[in-house]
């Protein structure tokens, strides 16, 4: 009997170690049925716990937790305490509650775990470190942070007095207790944590290591979330360079990784670098998936922003626009991806002073804005686009009607006082003054002048711009001493601006 409880055990093994999952349950089942047949407690204890592995492998949880739970009782009610059979039991129980995300069940486990090698192995060796960071982990993911960091750092001490402070676990002990300090926003504390568990991982496994990824990554946000992201781009370079070495140049995520380098350099004005990265990102989807896919757009649209920051508007120009013919011919209208390609060739235009050119664009986007339901900011800042291009085409009076339409719905959403609202105003007043409406464009210009000396402070840019904007009203209506002490006003203030 005992035979066909092996050739059961051996054939389920098999079939999990082949993928065939089905067939490992059916055989994994079969021993442990021949298991309680034979009055075997600890064939029985064993077989859970391979039925159990088979269920937790396809992520079956909540089958495999009763099984674990079983044969860690009929173990205990066996064994020794600290037998390693019952360490088995608890290391499988609470790493499926980890899985399952209950923290709280899987941290007596780990407490118990620690205290068995403790007692077994020694308070400083490597096993009871590695067990104290894993109940770290576990008080970490219900937020016990001063007992995590106290745990961790207990467990980095023996690491690096058992393994040497060049150990790649000593690295991994660094980037666990950086990752608690990151958690709780101490970027500071945990940027220097990193720093030192990249060297120690390089140290150990070498700078071109696929186990130093995390640690890069890691490094790269605590970086970025301080904004140091001029720092932060060598480590995703290395990163990048890390990843072309391990999955060959072509691979998914090395064109991604190239793409979030290239917005790196990008934000840093490093332009001729973004610029060379794009085109290596494009030349290499282009090779994958053709020219006329969606994937081509997003990267043409990528290198036209590059050309845009460049003041190579006729080049930008040509790479959004085929970034939009190839949005519309292989997504619906109304797609997010078709809006953008929308918004990008408005913008461009917009920016320089093409506003003929923008206005159908910025309209176009305001019905499929409109028509898609979307968020009703982006409705209003379609509208406060399209107001401008108008305003600069002289058409004064349909520029007006949307300034004033958005002046309603700042002042109902934000109040009267608000900052927008003193935009708005502003705008209401220009259209007026160059449509010669002087008499109606004065209160506003001096609602507007009056909220943003309030909200702003006196030095703001755009109360220069108030100040500017009243004084050419001033001069037009003959009084040249009130018009020139603004302008006075107005120059110092941008003076003041750009010394600062």
């Amino acid at each position: 009997m005992s035979k066909n409880w092996e050739e059961y055990v051996e054939s389920g093994a098999t079939a999990f170690q082949e993928g065939r999952f089905s067939d490992a349950e059916n055989f994994m089942h079969a021993a442990l049925m021949e298991a309680e047949t034979l009055g075997d407690d600890m064939k029985v204890a064993l077989s859970l716990d391979n039925l159990a592995e088979v269920f937790f492998e396809q992520g079956k949880y909540d089958k495999a937790e009763p099984l674990y739970q079983r044969s860690l009782t009929i173990r205990e009610r066996t064994l020794a305490p600290e037998h390693e059979d019952i360490v088995a039991s608890l290391n499988n129980l609470s790493a499926l509650y980890f899985f399952q995300e209950k923290h709280a069940d899987a941290e007596p486990l780990c407490r118990q775990l620690t205290a068995i090698y403790e007692n077994v192995l020694g308070a400083d060796h490597p096993e009871v470190a590695t067990s104290l960071n894993n109940l770290a982990l576990l008080l970490k993911a219900q937020h016990k942070y001063q007992e995590s960091e106290q745990v961790f750092k207990r467990a980095l001490l023996i690491m690096e007095k058992a393994l040497g402070s060049d150990h790649q676990d000593v690295g991994v002990s660094l980037n666990h207790l950086a990752g608690l300090y990151h958690d709780q926003h101490k970027y500071g504390e945990a940027e220097l944590l990193y720093e030192r568990a990249l060297s120690t991982l390089e140290a150990a496994l070498g700078a071109e290591s696929s186990d130093l990824s995390d640690t890069l990554n890691n490094l790269v946000a605590v970086l970025k979330a301080q904004g140091k992201e001029a720092q932060a781009a060598p480590y995703y370079q290395q990163l990048v360079a890390i990843k072309e070495i391990n999955l060959g140049p072509t691979h998914p995520d090395v064109i991604s990784s190239l793409d979030q380098l290239a917005i790196f350099h990008f934000h840093q004005g490093r332009l001729d670098e973004a610029e060379r990265l794009y085109k290596r990102v494009l030349t290499m989807k282009e090779r994958s998936v053709g020219r006329l896919s969606p994937q081509i757009a997003g990267s043409l649209a990528n290198l036209a922003m590059v050309y845009q920051a460049q003041q190579k508007f006729a080049q930008a120009e040509s790479l959004y626009k085929e970034s939009l013919a190839i949005c519309e011919k292989s997504l619906p209208p109304e797609h997010a991806d078709v809006q953008m390609s929308i918004m990008n060739l408005a913008s461009l235009y917009q920016r320089s002073g093409r506003y003929a050119k923008a206005e159908p664009y910025w309209r176009r986007l305001k019905a499929l804005k409109e028509k898609t339901l979307a968020n009703q900011e982006e409705i209003y800042n379609c509208l406060s686009n399209l107001a401008v291009a108008t305003f600069q085409q002289g058409k004064y009076k349909e520029s007006e009607i949307m300034w004033r339409h958005l002046l309603d719905v700042r002042e109902q959403e934000l109040g009267p006082d608000h900052p927008d609202v003193a935009a708005c105003l502003h705008y209401v007043a220009e259209t007026l003054r160059f449509d010669a409406r002087y008499d109606q464009a004065e209160p506003l210009y001096q609602r507007a002048l009056a909220i943003r000396q309030k909200v702003l402070g006196p030095n703001h840019p755009d109360v220069a711009a108030s100040l500017e904007g009243y004084a050419m009203l001033l001069s037009m209506t003959y009084r040249e001493a009130e018009a020139e002490h603004m302008k006075a006003s107005a120059r110092w203030i941008k003076e003041k601006v750009s010394r600062a």
